[in-house]
C-alpha cells in the first residue's frame, strides 16, 4: 500500500502513485542505542512517463568500547550503514482499456468488420491496471576502520484489478545484489521477495484499508505481516488515522507480544505525519515516527 516517496523503501512501483513531487522522512528508536533514519523524494516526469524517486537510509548506533585482544580497552566506536538509492516506476495499463479505445475509435463498426462478437463491458480478473518500479542502491557498512559496500536492486509491481477497483495484490524484492567484504569475511544482504493484497474501501468520510503480506526471506523463516488502517474526516482538509498491525517475524525468538504494532497518523492539507509502536519483549520498546509532505 505504499504510496509515494514511502515506497522508496518498500516497493519502487509505489513511486508512481505521489500526483505531484513529494517528500518523505521517517526515524525508527530500536531498542535505545539503534536508530534507523530514512529520506526520500518523488517526483512525476512526464516526459519520462512515470515517477522519479530518490532515497537515502542511515543506520546508526552508540558507541560502544573497543578493546584489544587483552582485553584492554582502546578508545570507543560507532558502527553505521548508510544505503543511496534511486528508482523509476510507470504505469501499464492492460484489459478493457485497449477495447474501449478501440469501440471509441471505429464506432458502431467495432463489432462489423471480422469481429462477431458483441463488446462486452464486463472483464476478466487478470485485466486491470499495473504499476511496475525499479531501485538501484550503493550500499556501505562501516566497522571503526574497515568499510564494505555492495550494489542492489529493488523491485515490484502493484497490480488493481478493473473487477474489483478496491483491491491492491503486490510483489517486490528487496536487496538482491552483490556481497560486501570486510577484509576477507564475505557478508549477505538481507534478500526477501514479498507478496502482498490490500482491500482499499473508501467512502466520502471514511476509510478502511486491510492488508497483508508474506514475506519469504533467502536466510531465515518466511514471516506474515498483517495490518489494519481506520481513516476518518476530523473537519475541514484535516484526517485522522489508526492503524494496528501483527507480524510474525519477531514472535517465535521474542514472544507473541513483540509482533504486535499500533500507530496513528494525522494529515491536514498536503502534510502528513505517523507515529508507531512495537513493544520489543527483553529487548524494551522501539518506536518510528513519519512525517510526509507534498509540494505542489
Amino acid at each position: 500500500v505504499a504510496e509515494g516517496a514511502e515506497s522508496m523503501y518498500w516497493n519502487p512501483a509505489g513511486l508512481q502513485g505521489a500526483a505531484s513531487p513529494e517528500a518523505s522522512y521517517a526515524h525508527a528508536e530500536m531498542n535505545e542505542f539503534f536508530r534507523l533514519d530514512h529520506l526520500a523524494y518523488a517526483h512525476p516526469v512526464e516526459a519520462l512517463g512515470g515517477s522519479l524517486g530518490a532515497a537515502v537510509t542511515l543506520w546508526t548506533m552508540d558507541a560502544i568500547d573497543a578493546r584489544t585482544a587483552s582485553n584492554v580497552q582502546s578508545g570507543k566506536f560507532a558502527p553505521h550503514s548508510e544505503a543511496f538509492s534511486i528508482g523509476y516506476a510507470r504505469t501499464f495499463w492492460q484489459g478493457s482499456e485497449l477495447p474501449a479505445r478501440d469501440r471509441e475509435l471505429f464506432g458502431e463498426g467495432y463489432d462489423v468488420p471480422f469481429s462477431h462478437r458483441p463488446f462486452r463491458d464486463d472483464d476478466p480478473f487478470w485485466q486491470g491496471s499495473m504499476r511496475a518500479g525499479v531501485a538501484v542502491k550503493f550500499v556501505n557498512e562501516t566497522i571503526r576502520a574497515r568499510s564494505a559496500s555492495s550494489f542492489a536492486v529493488d523491485g515490484g509491481v502493484q497490480y488493481y484489478p478493473f473487477q474489483i477497483p478496491e483491491g491492491i495484490l503486490s510483489f517486490a524484492f528487496r536487496n538482491l545484489g552483490s556481497r560486501p567484504v570486510f577484509i576477507t569475511d564475505r557478508g549477505s544482504l538481507p534478500v526477501e521477495v514479498a507478496f502482498g493484497a490490500a482491500y482499499d474501501a473508501r467512502s466520502e468520510r471514511r476509510r478502511i484499508l486491510p492488508a497483508a503480506e508474506i514475506i519469504v526471506p533467502y536466510y531465515g523463516d518466511p514471516a506474515l505481516r498483517l495490518g489494519v488502517e481506520y481513516g476518518v474526516k476530523a473537519g475541514g482538509s484535516a484526517e485522522v488515522f489508526f492503524r494496528a498491525g501483527y507480524k510474525t517475524v519477531s514472535a517465535p525468538h521474542l514472544n507473541p507480544v513483540s509482533g504486535a504494532t499500533v500507530g496513528v497518523g494525522f494529515r491536514i492539507n498536503r502534510f502528513h505525519a505517523d507515529v508507531g509502536f512495537q513493544p520489543m519483549a527483553e529487548l524494551e520498546n522501539g518506536a518510528f515516527a513519519n512525517a510526509d509532505e507534498q509540494r505542489m
